[in-house]
């Protein structure tokens, strides 16, 4: 599972900006404790320790979101999810995201 410390205080000033324009860290994200193959086009498979960014919740179990490791969206039982209630962990996993999507981008 995601460590909950990270190196946050170490990075550039601009990247803290972007998330407080964003409020990203009040948007709720679960992790992934069971892994999940999707069975419909809508569906999101998910590997243990995934995390995603939730956009809503179903009364019958699924939730929506945007996984953020690739940026992918779907939906996933909420039974193979647990939510992160750190906001800290929340931070780092955000931090974590923005530099895999910079690396990848400069390749």
């Amino acid at each position: 599972l995601l460590p909950v410390s990270c190196r946050a205080d170490k990075l550039p000033n601009r990247l803290f900006k972007y998330f407080a324009i964003y409020s990203l860290t009040d948007i709720p994200q679960m992790q992934c404790i069971r892994a999940f193959v999707a069975q419909q086009p809508d569906e999101l498979s998910l590997e243990k320790a995934d995390v995603l960014l939730v956009h809503q919740q179903s009364s019958d179990g699924w939730v929506e979101g945007t996984r953020l490791s690739d940026r992918q969206r779907g939906w996933a039982p909420e039974s193979h999810l647990e939510i992160i209630h750190s906001e800290k962990a929340r931070q780092c996993n955000l931090v974590d995201a923005l530099k895999i999507t910079a690396a990848t981008a400069t390749v």
